[in-house]
């Protein structure tokens, strides 16, 4: 049924699939709204230790490298692996 409408629209459904479901434009929006590690550092530069990061939550310096809508994602969240805080925002 979508095929045809879109057939009858002369749109291809591939793109209107990449936007939503692999962009994601909500998801994006959020991943930008993060800050860079440049910019946590420079918000928290009392919490360089030698050449480990802190929490600025609970002082951890345990880290988390995860997706930000599945594992494999190009769109990566530091996280706190104590406390669970978003520290900053990294692409690969």
């Amino acid at each position: 049924m979508w095929a045809e409408i879109a057939g009858i629209l002369g749109i291809s459904l591939i793109p209107v699939f990449y936007y939503f479901v692999v962009y994601n434009p909500w998801a994006q929006n959020h991943w930008h709204s993060l800050r860079t590690q440049a910019d946590y550092i420079a918000q928290y530069p009392e919490l360089i230790l030698g050449k480990k990061v802190a929490c600025y939550q609970c002082g951890g310096t345990e880290r988390l490298d995860l997706g930000l809508l599945k594992p494999t994602d190009y769109r990566r969240r530091i996280v706190c692996a104590r406390c669970k805080s978003t520290l900053w925002r990294e692409s690969i």
